[in-house]
């Protein structure tokens, strides 16, 4: 795994575990604006991060 593929990993999972929290808390989704906030980084390389793992991957 690369640098890139760990730092998107790392996104993702806090993302998810963001979630979980806010719908535990609120019973709805959490915005990727709030993700992007807390983990102090722009709403596109959230957005990016979970593309990323959503894509089929080449081997």
């Amino acid at each position: 795994m690369t640098k890139i593929e760990r730092t998107y990993a790392r996104i993702v999972q806090s993302a998810q575990m963001l979630n979980e929290n806010y719908r535990q808390q609120y019973g709805k989704s959490i915005q990727i604006q709030d993700i992007a906030t807390t983990l102090l980084c722009t709403e596109e390389l959230v957005l990016e991060s979970m593309e990323y793992f959503e894509r089929p991957q080449l081997t």
